[in-house]
């Protein structure tokens, strides 16, 4: 028969082994409960699927930051610069956005014609970017640079983008998409500045009734 001290030592082993397979059990539970948590991810992947915005909303919410951030940023353009930067495989696309910038009641210049230093009356630079974007694709880009004040300190001028259109096309409609562009531009310059318009309109009639009342 064992004695009470053997009995002891037998039970404390015992013990021991338990807390020791307890030990290295845990671990492997411990890595099993994530798997479960990887399966949340998945509904809620194809929830935001199913409440991701459609492609007429998309371009809805494109036209009004057009319109509510870029569009107001011309009002008052008195002239313009315009040029397309870097290599340009395009030949007919310095014609075709010449002949869409001629609708602007503003002056208009190339800006190859511009002499260093001259700003005047340029108030922005209008950009047309053509990049390549692989097979037969292209990126055109436009974009209209003007000098900015910071709202946080308008002591602080800088040039900013305040303006801009993208799309990738296929290269055989690169000029199409180029010429919409610069239309939807003029576009909205004169959307934005037909109230001045009508004004200086309402301003010349009453000048001249005023003179015309004088001379009768």
């Amino acid at each position: 028969m064992l004695t009470s001290r053997a009995k002891k030592s037998g039970l404390v082993f015992a013990l021991s082994s338990l807390a020791l397979c307890s030990y290295l059990c845990a671990p492997v539970f411990a890595q099993a409960e994530p798997v479960e948590e990887k399966e949340a991810p998945a509904a809620e992947s194809e929830a935001g699927a199913k409440n991701s915005p459609g492609f007429e909303e998309m371009r809805e919410h494109r036209q009004r930051l057009r319109q509510d951030l870029m569009m107001p940023s011309l009002k008052g353009l008195r002239g313009i610069s315009y040029g397309i930067p870097g290599h340009n495989p395009f030949p007919e696309l310095d014609k075709v956005v010449a002949t869409r910038l001629k609708q602007l009641p503003i002056k208009v210049h190339n800006i190859k014609d511009c002499q260093s230093g001259d700003t005047k009356p340029v108030d922005g630079v209008l950009q047309l970017k053509v990049l390549a974007a692989g097979n037969n694709l292209t990126l055109v880009e436009l974009t209209l640079t003007q000098w900015s004040q910071l709202s946080r300190d308008p002591n602080i001028h800088t040039r900013a983008i305040t303006y801009a259109d993208q799309a990738i096309t296929h290269n055989a409609t690169v000029n199409d998409v180029a010429g919409k562009m610069v239309n939807q531009f003029v576009l909205d310059y004169l959307k934005v500045n037909s109230t001045d318009d009508e004004k200086k309109s309402e301003k010349n009639e009453k000048k001249a009734s005023k003179k015309a009342s004088k001379k009768g």
